[in-house]
């Protein structure tokens, strides 16, 4: 299993519980999310991901947001980005 992902659809029902129960097992996970910078990306994820019942304040660490849009080439995300993961899953 990858120790680093980057996740669509994270900030949606399916793609939000994914991403925790990544977490849970370890794996730290990118979610690409549509907004104007990664600030805004990153607190458009944690009000998605504090509704779960799975979520636990210590898995805050396991999750990051960058700004971004899977309809753009490379997700319009930074090459460094890109590169630090191990897979990609569109949920």
């Amino acid at each position: 299993m990858p120790k680093q992902v980057l996740l669509s659809g994270a900030t949606g029902l399916i793609g939000g519980e994914l991403m925790l129960l990544l977490a849970g097992r370890g794996v730290y996970s990118t979610a690409v999310v549509r907004a104007a910078d990664a600030g805004q990306a990153r607190q458009r994820l944690l009000e998605r991901l504090l509704k779960s019942a799975l979520w636990k304040p210590e898995l805050a660490d396991m999750v990051s947001a960058e700004a971004g849009d899977v309809t753009e080439p490379n997700f319009g995300l930074s090459d460094a980005v890109l590169q630090s993961a191990d897979g990609v899953l569109h949920s």
